[in-house]
């Protein structure tokens, strides 16, 4: 009998329709963990070459054109910058270290809360999420 864990096979439980834009925050390790999964269409700045090395209002730019929500490490990425539901999302990941981005992604992705992080501004870290909303309602989840 074989065993596995869940999260071995995380992607295949996500679905593929989430397609995201890579922020230049996003170490190049991660990023290319998060591309290298089936389950989302993501793109990365640092590979786009009208997009790398500008500014965030360009980036954005390009992530409303194409429909992406932007993942970033960058915390003025947010709603202050961006207003919410002018966007289809910001996801911002907080984590205390640098490699641990991608795994928390991941457990976000397998949170069921996703859906959440449409045309909102979700804060990550490695146990909390939080969504800001339209009309300045924000919703708390635990990330487990």
């Amino acid at each position: 009998m074989l065993c596995y864990s869940l999260l071995e096979f995380w992607s295949v439980l996500v679905g593929n329709d989430l397609r995201i834009l890579i922020d230049a925050s996003v170490e190049g390790p991660t990023a290319r963990d998060l591309m290298s999964v089936s389950a989302l269409k993501a793109k990365y700045v640092c590979d786009l070459p009208d997009l790398k090395d500008k500014a965030d209002t360009i980036v954005m730019d390009f992530a409303i054109a194409e429909r992406r929500i932007v993942i970033t490490t960058d915390k003025g990425f947010n709603e202050k910058a961006f207003k919410i539901c002018e966007h289809p999302g910001i996801i911002i990941i907080n984590t205390r270290s640098k490699h641990r981005a991608g795994p928390t992604f991941k457990q976000f992705l397998l949170s069921g809360y996703r859906s959440q992080a449409e045309e909102s501004v979700t804060y990550i870290n490695e146990t909390n999420i939080r969504v800001k909303k339209h009309n300045d309602k924000v919703v708390d989840f635990p990330l487990k």
